[in-house]
C-alpha cells in the first residue's frame, strides 16, 4: 500500500528509535534522479493536477527511514539544488514516500526553475525555515488580474504549497487554465535574512501579508499627445483702435496734406438757421 506522509509523518518511527523530536545539528542530505510527478500519475492512474500544482515532492521509502534517525522538526522542509548550477535552489515539502529507490518526483514547474530534465541529478537536503510574514508576488500574465478576485484565488492555491523562495516562479491552476506567479520578495518572522542565506520562508499555518506587483507583461498604455489649443479670438482684435494708423505729419500745415478739391470740415457741416430777435411787447 502507498505510504503517505501523515500530519507528523515521522512520529511513529521516532518513537520506535527512541529519538526526541526537534531540529538538531544533523540533517538529511542525498542525491536523486528527478522525474516529473505527471509520470508517476500516469503509472498509477492518478489525477496529475493534484500533484503538479503544489510544491510537494515524492521520495523513496528509504528516505523516511533515514529521516527517522535524525532529529527533525515538523513540517519537514527541503532545499533542492541543481548540482550543475548551484545558484538555482528551491524549497519545498514532501507529500509521500512511494517513489522508486534513487528517484524523486517533482512538479514540472520546479524542474523548469531548476533547469533540469527527466533523469537529471538533483541534490536534496533538509532545512529549517522561519515562517513568512510578507510576500510580494508578480503574475507573469495580465490575464491573471482579469479574473474575479485574483487575491482570493491565489490565497486558496497557496494552501497546496509549503514554502516560497525569492526568485522562483510557481504555477497554479484555476478554471482549467495555468497561471505562472513569480516571487519578488519574501520577509520572515524573526528578523532579516543573514548575508548569503537563501531568502525562503515557510507558509504553513502563518499569518502572512500578501502583496502584488504589476504583471510581468504589463505595458502601460501610451498617454494621448496634447494638441495645442488655438488662442480664443478676443473682441479687442476687431476694434478700430487696434487697427494700424497712418504715419503722422510732423511738419507743415496738416491741411496741405489734404487735397485741394476736398471740402473742409467746416464747409461740409450744415449751418443752423439764425433766429430773428423781436422787441418785447409794450406793457
Amino acid at each position: 500500500p502507498a505510504r503517505r506522509a501523515p500530519l507528523c509523518p515521522f512520529s511513529p518511527l521516532l518513537s520506535m528509535f527512541g529519538l526526541p523530536g526537534g531540529f538538531g545539528s544533523r540533517g538529511f542530505q542525498d542525491s536523486f534522479r528527478c522525474h516529473s510527478v505527471s509520470l508517476l500519475a500516469a503509472e498509477q492512474q492518478r489525477d496529475a493536477s493534484r500533484l503538479e500544482y503544489s510544491d510537494k515532492i515524492i521520495l523513496p521509502p528509504s528516505c523516511l527511514e533515514k529521516l527517522a534517525q535524525l532529529e527533525i522538526q515538523y513540517p519537514m522542509m527541503f532545499q533542492i539544488a541543481n548540482p550543475r548550477a548551484m545558484e538555482r535552489k528551491l524549497h519545498c515539502g514532501v507529500l509521500e514516500f512511494i517513489a522508486q529507490e534513487g528517484m524523486a518526483y517533482l512538479p514540472y514547474w520546479m524542474m523548469e526553475n531548476l533547469r533540469v530534465s527527466e533523469g537529471d541529478i538533483i541534490q536534496l537536503r533538509s532545512v529549517n525555515l522561519n515562517k513568512g510574514s510578507y510576500v510580494k508576488l508578480q503574475p507573469q500574465l495580465t490575464d491573471f488580474i482579469k479574473i474575479s478576485n485574483p487575491k482570493v484565488v491565489l490565497e486558496q492555491s497557496l494552501r497546496n504549497f509549503s514554502a516560497l523562495t525569492k526568485g522562483q516562479t510557481f504555477r497554479i491552476l484555476y478554471n482549467k487554465k495555468k497561471y505562472d506567479i513569480g516571487v519578488v520578495e519574501v520577509k520572515r518572522h524573526g528578523g532579516d535574512f543573514a548575508p548569503g542565506q537563501p531568502q525562503a520562508v515557510c507558509i504553513i499555518e502563518t499569518d502572512m501579508q500578501l502583496d502584488f506587483e504589476a504583471p510581468a507583461d504589463y505595458v502601460e498604455p501610451p498617454r494621448p499627445a496634447k494638441t495645442p489649443t488655438p488662442p480664443s479670438a478676443s473682441p479687442l482684435s476687431k476694434s478700430p483702435v487696434l487697427q494700424p494708423m497712418g504715419a503722422p505729419v510732423l511738419d507743415g500745415d496738416s491741411s496741405e496734406a489734404r487735397s485741394d478739391n476736398a471740402p473742409s470740415p467746416a464747409a461740409s457741416l450744415p449751418l443752423a438757421p439764425r433766429r430773428r430777435l423781436s422787441a418785447p411787447p409794450p406793457l
